[in-house]
């Protein structure tokens, strides 16, 4: 049996907090997660001559030039690239953003409470077995 005061009964207790922690729903009840939804991102640059495409979490997963962009030249073009990416990645996140829902925080808050009593109930514990060791040597001589 595993010592609930151990490094591996701590190791336990943690592992049961992650798992609460996981299992938490939007609504607060504990709910399976749901699977990651891509989401998309777009941006262009060039007066629509340059597109591009980003998908989550932060990917460019398509450029498009049209042949006349080519005429700007490679600075000017390198730098409606550069916007169009900034502007894809920028969609990214406010798309993501928009499409989040926040957790119960109360549930959260109480959920962390019992894990902190749980976490202080074993930390005491362990301090009285290293003060009752401590007296045992210091009642022996220190052998």
């Amino acid at each position: 049996m595993t010592d609930p005061f151990g490094a591996a009964g701590m190791g336990q207790m943690l592992d049961r907090a992650m798992a609460v922690l996981n299992s938490i729903g939007a609504d607060g009840s504990a709910a399976p997660r749901p699977e990651p939804v891509t989401i998309e991102g777009n941006g262009s640059g060039a007066d629509g001559m340059v597109h591009v495409t980003a998908e989550s979490p932060g990917h460019i997963t398509g450029l498009v030039i049209e042949p006349r962009a080519l005429r700007l030249g490679t600075e000017v073009l390198a730098e409606e690239i550069s916007n169009a990416v900034n502007a894809a990645l920028a969609d990214l996140r406010s798309q993501a953003a928009a499409t989040s829902v926040a957790p119960d925080l109360a549930r959260l808050e109480e959920q962390l409470r019992e894990v902190q009593a749980n976490a202080l109930h074993q930390f005491r514990a362990q301090n009285a077995a290293l003060i009752e060791v401590q007296e045992r040597i210091a009642r022996q001589g220190g052998k």
